[in-house]
């Protein structure tokens, strides 16, 4: 099924896939948006070594290597049970998308899913699948206020009124919750990708030694 948002180039490419990470080089996508803003909406101390990654992967073309915790690994390999197990949970139906990039925020995401309803796109999914204990506390506490950011921006992206938090670990209850779009804490993250993104671009241009 072929997904479109408006503003938005949605690719193909299999996430994890050499093509997926040059599909984000260079560019702010939602796992990164906690170093630009907090859950709270104040402004991170974070931005410049976020400024510096990514005006870096735009000047020399090659993606920052991130390093994969054996922990990381695990969840990656049991993304897909639990993509199921929400369907069958829910009985909402998922498909699998690459990078959206949306070209007027230049903001980007890689959603664990799209949830159909009705034909068309009508909310997102974020999944972890973090180790036992730390599932054991998202039951008892609801979905962790880290999380927050990346979810916002997803919605921000697509231009959804919800996105579903899931977190499974094999052998507990699944959690499962959905966020609600917040349109003051998105305009914040938009004004300072704008100037984020610009100063991208100067840097870039400024130290790449390579021919223009």
């Amino acid at each position: 099924m072929e997904i479109q948002f408006i503003d938005c180039i949605v690719s193909s490419n299999e996430q994890g896939s050499h093509e997926w990470h040059m599909d984000r080089l260079g560019a702010i996508s939602a796992s990164q948006v906690s170093q630009i803003l907090t859950p709270t909406g104040k402004v991170s101390s974070s931005i410049e070594k976020l400024v510096f990654k990514l005006s870096a992967e735009k000047a020399i073309g090659i993606r920052a290597e991130t390093f994969t915790s054996k922990a990381m690994l695990v969840g990656t390999n049991t993304e897909p049970e639990a993509r199921d197990r929400f369907e069958v949970e829910t009985g909402e139906t998922v498909v699998e998308t690459g990078f959206i990039f949306n070209t007027k925020t230049s903001l980007g995401c890689s959603p664990d899913g799209i949830i159909i309803r009705g034909g068309v796109p009508a909310s997102g999914l974020e999944i972890k699948c973090p180790m036992p204990k730390t599932h054991m506390e998202y039951l008892s506490k609801g979905m962790p206020a880290i999380y927050m950011p990346q979810v916002q921006a997803c919605m921000a992206v697509t231009g959804m009124q919800e996105w579903v938090f899931m977190s499974y670990c094999i052998g507990l209850k699944p959690l499962v919750f959905t966020c609600s779009r917040d349109d003051d804490w998105i305009d914040k993250l938009l004004n300072e990708c704008t100037d984020i993104t610009i100063m991208i671009n100067e840097a870039a241009d400024s130290f790449s030694d390579r021919p223009c």
